[in-house]
């Protein structure tokens, strides 16, 4: 099984996921992360396959994109 890449920042309870937008990545959100309440969030930047540090595939379709994501919750 492939999983995404992500980076974490903070130490909350409650998760929050962060996508990046077309040809992004996790890193371009890193500053409006750390700038959240890091004791009560954990921040979770992810790269969507062919994105950033996360595995490349041959397929890149919203269906295998929101897969990922589901497989990574």
């Amino acid at each position: 099984m492939k999983i995404l890449n992500s980076q974490q920042i903070g130490k909350g309870e409650t998760n929050i996921v962060i996508l990046h937008g077309f040809l992004g990545m996790g890193d371009n959100w890193k500053s409006f992360a750390k700038r959240l309440d890091g004791q009560k969030f954990k921040i979770n930047l992810v790269d969507q396959r062919n994105h950033g540090k996360s595995f490349w595939d041959d397929s890149m379709s919203y269906v295998d994109m929101a897969t990922d994501l589901l497989m990574f919750c």
